[in-house]
This record gives structure tokens, C-alpha cells and sequence, in this order.
């Protein structure tokens, strides 16, 4: 009996490459490789590799682009303090949404704006509210889950910087705060990682300073969090032949390196909830909601996305 080859993550990196580092090494159109595109978020840059259908990707990528800049514009002609995370990859990418990062001072200011240009708010938690137009804003005052945040608006905005997009100037963070809004986005908010967070870290970490990615995420209190992200991105930048800026960032926190055999990789959820703990045992901002979290109990909404997550594949 003849067996077939199993596809795997490492067959759709040979199909995409790595932009601006590698180079596919070749050019596969497969419904195995497709589907795995998709859960690795990475289906609009496959679709471009292989030479296949890609106008409705393409609108939906140029959709983003435009809604960020007007949103931007929006922003920057009211003197608000934002930035967008998360959403702008170094490689054409489709979000499911676009993340901003506001000002506590300035979210009133900011919702008043969206809702005269026609959003409408559609969900409510703590540190995120969230809008509707043509596409879905996320308006975070601080990156959190079941309503503890894990990292901090401050010192994430310390060195923000401007990019241009769409005809207009747009915040953004810096490439080390980025990398670390990824990361731990990745493993506390998702608890799992994909192909396209390891490709953005990895050429995040090329134009960033390694030593203050490691700083910030010791202030932060995340450190154990890279620590498991980079656990992954060692495993899989093994099979990159080109020398990465990433595996000398891995090198430096020098994780444990076991082997990962399939991506999305999830993290294990008691895992994720033990390093929770650790962190907010440490950091005084987080400690400091922990008590109203517990007080309000845990949602229907949130039990519900907490059991999605416990079986899903991807985000």
C-alpha cells in the first residue's frame, strides 16, 4: 500500500517563503495547502505564491488599508492618542478586524467621532469597545483577557512612531512593542499561534533592537510569555534557511526547544492560565483588576469563547 505524503506547515512556508527573506521554493496549489493557508492566516499571501484567484483578497486587503487611513484621519484631526497594533503585518495580510490602541482620555472623544461617521457599537467589556461600519474596530485602552489586562497603553506608546497609509499619516508602535503586542496577543488572548505571527515576528525582529524587546517585556511582565512564543519560533525557524534575526533573539532568552509538528500550534490552556497567575502576582496594574474580575464572575459570552478556544484550530 502506497502512502501519500502528509502536507504540513513546513510545505506551505516552502510555498510562501518568508517576504524580503526567503524565497519559495516552490510554487504548490493543493486543497490541503489552501486549507492550511487559511488557518495559518496566511491566505491572501499563498493566494499571490501560487498565481490563483486573489480580487476578492486583494478588495478585502485594500478595504483595510482604506478604513485605517480614514479612521486615522479621523483620529489625528481630534488630537487623539492611538496607535494601530496588530493589524498592519510587514506582508499583505487580511485581519478579521483592525486593532486600535486609545488614550483612556480620548476613547469618549474617539466613539463620539465613529458614531457621526456612521459606526455603531456593537460590543462592550472593560479595556475594548468595539465599532461597525464597513469593517469591525477593536478600541482597546489596554490589551486584555477576561478582563485583566496583560499589557499596558503607556508603555507600549513610548516610542510610537508614524507610517503612511492610504494617503494618510498613521500611529503605530514601534517594532519592539509590536513584537511584544503580537506575542503575547498570541499566547494569553488566542493561546495559539499561527504561521502569520511567526513570519510577522520574524521580520518585526529584523529592523528591531533584541535587547529592548526583552527589556520592554520584563517591564511588562511578560517575559515567561515570550519565553513560550519564542519556545515555538525556534522550532520552526529551524526549518528557514537563512540565518533570522529571530533565532538570535531565541538564542538570548534560550527557551526550551521541542520539536512542533503542526501549526497553528496551541498553547496548553493550563499553560496560558499558570503564566497568567505568575504575571499578576507580579505586576500591580494587572493585580489591581484581578479582585473585580473575580467579583464579577466570568460572563456567558466569556465561557463561551473560553470553551472556542479550548477546541479550535485557529483564530
Amino acid at each position: 500500500m502506497s502512502t501519500l505524503p502528509v502536507t504540513t506547515y513546513r510545505n506551505l512556508l516552502d510555498t510562501v517563503g518568508i517576504p524580503s527573506i526567503t524565497d519559495a521554493v516552490v510554487s504548490s496549489q493543493t486543497p490541503e495547502l489552501l486549507h492550511l493557508s487559511k488557518l495559518n492566516k496566511l491566505q491572501l499571501l499563498y493566494a499571490q505564491k501560487t498565481a490563483t484567484e486573489t480580487d476578492d483578497l486583494l478588495k478585502q486587503y485594500e478595504q483595510t488599508l482604506q478604513t485605517i487611513g480614514a479612521v486615522a484621519n479621523m483620529f489625528n484631526n481630534e488630537g487623539i492618542n492611538y496607535a494601530v497594533f496588530k493589524t498592519l503585518k510587514p506582508f499583505p495580510s487580511i485581519p478579521s478586524d483592525v486593532d486600535f490602541l486609545i488614550s483612556e482620555n480620548d476613547l469618549a472623544k474617539a466613539i463620539t467621532v465613529l458614531l457621526e461617521q456612521g459606526y455603531s457599537s456593537i460590543a462592550k467589556n472593560l479595556f475594548c469597545i468595539t465599532m461597525r461600519k464597513e469593517m469591525s474596530l477593536d478600541l482597546y485602552t489596554h490589551p486584555s483577557v477576561a478582563s485583566i489586562p496583560y499589557l499596558r497603553f503607556e508603555l507600549l506608546m513610548r516610542d510610537k512612531k508614524f507610517t503612511r497609509i492610504s494617503g494618510s499619516e498613521v500611529s503605530t508602535l514601534s517594532n519592539e512593542a509590536e513584537f511584544i503586542a503580537v506575542a503575547c496577543h498570541s499566547f494569553y488572548k488566542e493561546q495559539l499561534i499561527t504561521l502569520n505571527d511567526f513570519i510577522t515576528l520574524t521580520l518585526l525582529s529584523e529592523n528591531a533592537d533584541l535587547s529592548a524587546i526583552i527589556q520592554l517585556a520584563q517591564e511588562l511582565y511578560v517575559y515567561d510569555a515570550l519565553y513560550q512564543v519564542l519556545t515555538v519560533c525556534g522550532s520552526v525557524a529551524k526549518d528557514v534557511s537563512a540565518p533570522l534575526k529571530l533565532s538570535t533573539l531565541v538564542n538570548k532568552v534560550n527557551p526550551q526547544i521541542t520539536g512542533v509538528t503542526k501549526m497553528p500550534h496551541k498553547f496548553p490552556f493550563k499553560l496560558v492560565c499558570k503564566t497568567l497567575l505568575r504575571k499578576i502576582m507580579k505586576d500591580e496594574h494587572a493585580k489591581d483588576y484581578f479582585p473585580k474580575a473575580i467579583l464579577n464572575g466570568i460572563s456567558v459570552k466569556q465561557a463561551i469563547s473560553v470553551m472556542k478556544h479550548l477546541t479550535r484550530e485557529t483564530y
